[in-house]
């Protein structure tokens, strides 16, 4: 019932998934306790998460848990497939404040740091047992809000090339279709 953290410096993104995964499975109380991880990374993943995210994007054992790695499981499983209620909100076409809610709702149950939107205050862990929200609920929200505004500005900046696009395949499948009907007919 209580936190307690690593002592001394470890460089996660030296280590390998497996490495990271093994430490994570290091019980309280082994002889080896001292070794043990938890919450690892940028992302904070606990061991069901990682496991998770390493198993849904096929991720090696021998792969580095790099940046580059921990951005990929934040963005195509964190995000994506776990809490889809945060890619929900932020690739709404508007500020819904239902999916904003629920946004911030589920980043409050992935991250002990951000308050619950459902405790009176907007300032409490949804977790309680020595972990205290950092980020409030009205942080999360401006943070959800600046990230979907981005989101949407790339978005924006795409319409023109999605649209040619759209068009070259339109072209492409007349002009095969052209193509077929002139085969087809004796000359």
């Amino acid at each position: 019932n209580k936190i307690i953290a690593v002592q001394g410096k470890i460089d996660i993104e030296n280590m390998t998934i497996g490495e990271v995964m093994r430490r994570q499975a290091i019980k309280w109380g082994a002889p080896n306790e001292n070794e043990k991880l938890f919450a690892v990374g940028k992302y904070q993943m606990i061991p069901e998460t990682l496991a998770d995210a390493v198993k849904s994007l096929g991720i090696s054992a021998d792969a580095k848990m790099d940046g580059n790695l921990q951005e990929r499981m934040f963005n195509e499983y964190l995000i994506s497939k776990k809490r889809p209620e945060i890619a929900n909100y932020l690739n709404s076409p508007i500020d819904d404040q239902k999916l904003l809610h629920r946004a911030v709702k589920a980043a409050s149950l992935e991250w002990a740091s951000i308050a619950d939107p459902d405790i009176p205050g907007g300032r409490t862990s949804h977790y309680g047992s020595g972990n205290k929200a950092s980020i409030t609920v009205d942080q999360m929200k401006e943070y959800l809000r600046r990230d979907r505004e981005v989101l949407v500005a790339k978005n924006k900046n795409t319409e023109i090339p999605n649209q040619i696009g759209q068009k070259i395949d339109k072209d492409s499948r007349e002009n095969k279709e052209l193509k077929k009907e002139a085969e087809a007919t004796p000359g």
